[in-house]
């Protein structure tokens, strides 16, 4: 075979066989084959096997000097600066150094100008630095794209991993309906691996609900897969899952040490994506009166939010240093981290709010707890987290105002199946747009609607929008 036919049999390989992602030897191949099918005039293979030696970079956690030489070799390509290709191999790479580039290029993108691979590009782009907002609007379009031309396998790809980005920026009705078609679809079709990202995906979304049990089951089977070994990434989520189910249900001590693994070195689970769960560790040590214990722990964040400055990791770096104060600086730190805009951020916001309140009580300032309490109430309602509104409901109680018990919205009543073809509907999507959608028929879709409209208490299509947007509440809550 000549240098092209070679480096496509590789590509594929890849795919089929990649064995030890950990393996840097077959990081330098695919180095060394990219640069083969450069020379031989094939620039577009060199550039996609340059991604999956990049994508290998980022998933498994390798050394720093196999990083450098995949960044290195985008060189000789001469992409463009803000070529999303380009953007995508160096930040998969090393994401601490070309991460700020990264982000300032795709700022300036117009997702409706770019093209279905580059859109593809841009939302792995977005995921490794933590722009989570983007990922979510790419996701959206990227996936259309995918429905409309029946590409299965990059559809549960793209549902798999977008999803999990989607649980931060709390939409979590999207989370639960496209990560189960993701797993579902994974596995129909073979591809078994981003089966299991979507399973950990609702693991966490379990554990983020209160549903502790059902979370520990989810992330379990997964940590039993041999799929999953070797990949920091997926070992990374799979702990931070657990520890969030644990620290939801009010068990600190058991969250506290699957967290702090991610953060030690030679864990298998330590991964870039670490910094992610910073917020629930410096929280599981707050509960615990360890904060001297977790801020060596976190010390590289500061390090790591001036070099990659993504929305993600500004918004950790403020919520950590707010939680981890001393009493002293605590109040002050507080009302930064708060000043920032918070409203793209409800699970955090809702937290910090939390967080703040408990902080006021403890300093015997309870009448000014109550209104960051009732707030954090409000945003748990909405978000469907019982278990800390909950939480934030017994301020306002222990100092005797009526704060009633959450109401559970009808939505949450719909499993994952009814409350994707109730969303689609909601947008407007006709029987038959939705049929396409989902690969179903559109009497299928009129049978589900026709079911869905009684459980949420509607007669019609122009009520679903506000109904999937509302969570009920009582009238002891509704009177504060």
């Amino acid at each position: 075979m000549g240098p092209v036919e070679r480096g496509r049999l590789i590509a594929v390989h890849e795919i089929v066989v990649p064995g030890d992602l950990r393996d840097e030897s077959r990081i330098q191949a695919l180095i060394d084959h990219a640069e083969a099918a450069r020379k031989a005039g094939d620039a577009t293979l060199a550039t996609n096997l340059l991604w999956r030696a990049a994508s290998r970079c980022w998933r498994a956690c390798v050394s720093p000097q196999i990083r450098r030489a995949v960044a290195e070799a985008v060189e000789p390509l001469r992409l463009a600066p803000g070529d999303p290709r380009r953007l995508g191999i160096l930040a998969c790479a090393q994401p601490e150094v070309y991460g700020r580039q990264a982000l300032s290029f795709m700022q300036q993108q117009c997702p409706t100008r770019a093209g279905e691979e580059a859109l593809r590009f841009l939302c792995s782009t977005a995921v490794i630095l933590g722009d989570y907002h983007r990922v979510s609007s790419y996701v959206r379009t990227v996936a259309g794209v995918c429905r409309a031309s029946a590409q299965l396998a990059l559809l549960a790809r793209i549902l798999g991993a977008g999803n999990w980005c989607r649980v931060w920026t709390g939409e979590w009705d999207l989370v639960r309906a496209e990560a189960q078609e993701a797993a579902e679809l994974a596995e129909e079709i073979g591809d078994s691996f981003w089966g299991l990202s979507a399973r950990v995906d609702l693991a966490m979304l379990a554990g983020q609900r209160g549903d502790h049990e059902s979370a520990e089951t989810l992330a379990l089977e997964a940590q039993r897969s041999p799929l999953v070994k070797g990949v920091a990434f997926m070992q990374c989520a799979l702990q931070h899952a657990r520890g969030v189910a644990a620290l939801v249900a009010g068990r600190h001590e058991e969250a506290f040490a699957p967290l702090k693994q991610v953060f030690v070195p030679t864990s298998p689970a330590c991964h870039d994506q670490r910094w992610w769960a910073a917020p629930d560790f410096a929280d599981a040590a707050r509960h615990l009166g360890r904060q001297g214990e977790a801020r060596p722990v976190l010390r590289g964040l500061e390090q790591v939010a001036e070099q990659l400055p993504s929305p993600m990791m500004r918004m950790c770096r403020s919520y950590v240093r707010a939680v981890l104060a001393d009493e002293e600086s605590s109040e002050q730190l507080f009302r930064d981290a708060l000043a920032d805009d918070m409203a793209d951020w409800p699970m955090y916001h809702g937290r910090l709010l939390l967080a703040q309140g408990a902080w006021l009580r403890r300093n015997r300032r309870a009448a000014q707890a109550r209104e960051p309490l009732r707030t954090a109430r409000d945003v748990f309602d909405r978000l469907g987290a019982p278990y800390r509104s909950e939480r934030a409901r017994q301020g306002p109680r222990a100092a005797g105002e009526c704060s009633g018990f959450r109401v559970q919205p009808a939505r949450e009543t719909l499993s994952p199946h009814e409350l994707r073809f109730a969303t689609m509907a909601a947008e407007g999507l006709t029987n038959r747009q939705i049929a396409a959608c989902l690969y179903v028929s559109h009497r299928t879709v009129g049978a589900h609607l026709y079911r869905i409209f009684p459980q949420l208490g509607i007669t019609s299509r122009a009520q679903l929008r506000s109904v999937l947007r509302t969570a009920g509440t009582d009238a002891g809550s509704e009177g504060l």
